[in-house]
């Protein structure tokens, strides 16, 4: 299963050839975001995703079509191949999985909002939040950035994204897999990945079943030719 990831360390707005692969919804979304680095890491992903794709499928990247059911994660007209993509402040990243659903999520060191202690508290299982509650600051910071991570990209494969109630998601001990616990259920299990495609950044990576994962992290010069060539 190819994972992409681009670097945007120090771009400070996205390049004109991201915005020709973008069809009339997402360039209409890019120019609605008032931050450079949204606008940036938004059109990197998105950018990925149409190149990502493309070479899967054989089909042009600008010629891409998507559904975008509301509620729904988006899905490729006339294919149905799987995929998913997730940015951060300085990163983006795309999963193209041809066998099934597949969640990503990539998160920033330091994110204010992985912070707060209602969050943690409301995102974690009363066994996890025992841990992190026994950890020093950093420390707690880091475990619940890998923690929210998995359970992000858990929720993603799901097609459910944040209405999947944390807490019900737990992770194994050898933290490659998950299972997901809700009343009256059947318990569903995902693969887990991860990788730090930068020094900042965490990212992981859910999906049904085994497989090979083949990564790679690009910066935007490579995005940027890669999109020229396209």
């Amino acid at each position: 299963m190819p994972v992409w990831a681009v670097d945007l360390a120090n771009l400070a707005e996205p390049p004109a050839a991201w915005g020709a692969l973008l069809d009339g919804e997402e360039r209409d979304r890019l120019e609605r975001l008032r931050r450079a680095v949204d606008r940036v890491s938004y059109a990197a992903a998105h950018t990925l995703a149409r190149l990502a794709l493309a070479r899967e499928t054989g089909r042009p990247a600008a010629a891409l079509a998507f559904l975008r059911p509301t509620g729904e994660r988006p899905r490729l007209d006339g294919d149905s191949i799987a995929f998913s993509l997730s940015h951060a402040e300085g990163l983006a990243a795309v999963a193209v999985c041809p066998w099934g659903p597949v969640g990503v999520d990539v998160e920033a060191a330091g994110r204010s909002e992985l912070s707060d202690p209602g969050v943690i508290r409301l995102s974690c299982s009363d066994s996890e939040n025992r841990t992190l509650s026994e950890l020093p600051p950093a420390r707690r910071a880091e475990l619940f950035l890998r923690l929210w991570t998995a359970k992000e990209a858990v929720a993603k494969a799901e097609g459910l994204g944040l209405a999947l109630p944390f807490p019900s998601i737990r992770l194994n001990d050898d933290d490659d897999a998950a299972e997901i616990s809700e009343p009256g259920q059947d318990p569903r299990r995902w693969s887990l990945w991860r990788c730090r495609p930068s020094p900042t950044h965490e990212l992981a990576l859910a999906w049904a079943g085994a497989g090979h994962i083949a990564s790679r992290t690009l910066d935007a010069a490579q995005l940027t030719q890669w999109a020229e060539q396209a």
